[in-house]
């Protein structure tokens, strides 16, 4: 039993680890670059819809304030519309990124974005994420706290929300 948990953790990990994957992507990066655009990265500021947050994205909601046309996922701060707020938030965050390279976890920088949850909800979070599960079961839950991990829980949907309270 004790190592069925242990290989369910591990799967978990390996999800947030290519989830961080994702996040994190380097532009000098000359390896693999994904040519998805069914928008996987639901992080508002993503305008082009693909799974990296990059100069593309600021060259989108560059046209989108010229032209005068909303999307959400160019609509960095929620605000209902697309304008240089929105521009100056994406171009921080990739900014943040870059600056921070190479450091420890602890000397990070951070800020908040936004994002769209698996209901369709705008939430908040930390970025740059520095941890690495996702918990969207109860049963993923009880394995992280099983087997000591549950710090490293760094989101959970509305189906776990209300254990994670009791602890």
């Amino acid at each position: 039993m004790k190592i069925l948990a242990i290989l369910a953790a591990a799967i978990v990990v390996v999800a947030g680890a290519s989830a961080v994957v994702l996040l994190n992507n380097d532009d000098d990066d000359k390896g693999y670059y994904s040519s998805n655009s069914d928008c996987r990265l639901q992080v508002l500021g993503n305008a082009d819809k693909n799974d990296y947050l990059d100069d593309n994205d600021v060259t989108k909601i560059k046209e989108m304030i010229s032209s005068n046309t909303y999307d959400q996922m160019a609509d960095a701060n929620n605000d209902g519309k697309v304008d240089e707020t929105d521009l100056g938030l994406v171009q921080k965050m990739i900014d943040l990124k870059k600056s921070n390279s190479g450091k420890a976890d602890s000397e990070k920088e951070s800020m908040t974005v936004k994002y769209i949850t698996v209901n369709n909800d705008i939430r908040d979070a930390v970025y740059p994420v520095n941890k690495l599960i996702v918990v969207n079961t109860q049963r993923v839950l009880d394995i992280c706290m099983g087997v000591g991990i549950s710090d490293r829980v760094v989101a959970t949907n509305d189906y776990a929300n209300p254990i994670c309270d009791q602890y």
